[in-house]
């Protein structure tokens, strides 16, 4: 439970790093950093397992699962970002409102096949 919490509070870092001044390079790093993992992983963790095979490395398996995130925290930036333009409603803020509340409602949520 506690490493859900983490999640579901750091969903909403970068939307904090906007009372940063414009151009400072923490809040760059922060909102790509974090834009770039969140909501995809706590999505992704929620996937079944796959199989795997016995002598497949750990190592592989944490690539996968971060590869996934970063396509995933993409995808759901791309159909917010187009959603909020065609509603004329898009605004960097309002963008990072959302994917900060789809990641906390991912990693907050009950059950699933990757709870743990």
């Amino acid at each position: 439970m506690t490493g859900r919490l983490a999640l579901a509070a750091a969903a909403w870092l970068p939307v904090l790093a906007l009372l940063l001044p414009a151009g400072a390079p923490l809040r760059i790093v922060v909102i790509i950093g974090v834009g770039l993992v969140l909501p995809g992983f706590p999505i992704v963790r929620r996937l079944p397992p796959e199989h795997r095979a016995a002598d497949r490395a750990p190592a592989a398996r944490r690539l996968r699962l971060g590869v996934l995130s970063v396509a995933v925290s993409l995808g759901c930036a791309t159909v917010v970002a187009e959603s909020l333009l065609l509603t004329h409603h898009l605004t960097p803020g309002l963008a990072l409102v959302v994917l900060a509340g789809l990641g906390t409602v991912a990693a907050l949520a009950p059950g699933g096949a990757g709870h743990r």
